[in-house]
């Protein structure tokens, strides 16, 4: 999601901070247990980093990366 060494504001930090936790709650299945916001949701969408698929919510291929 972001490079490690890139100078960024720290918004956009802990802004990817909660996202990259979104993408590991899903892909951990946890998204039930905590929900996901519709603002992250549709950021990781945006993103393609995740999918709609029925009434659930799977990590792209891109997603699995961004949390392996």
């Amino acid at each position: 999601m972001l490079e490690p060494r890139i100078h960024t504001a720290p918004e956009i930090r802990d802004r990817a901070i909660v996202l990259r936790w979104v993408l590991r709650d899903i892909k951990s299945d946890r998204a039930k247990l905590s929900p996901i916001s519709p603002e992250d949701l549709r950021a990781l969408i945006e993103l393609d980093l995740v999918e709609t698929r029925g009434d659930g919510i799977v990590l792209t291929t891109r997603g699995a990366s961004a949390v392996s």
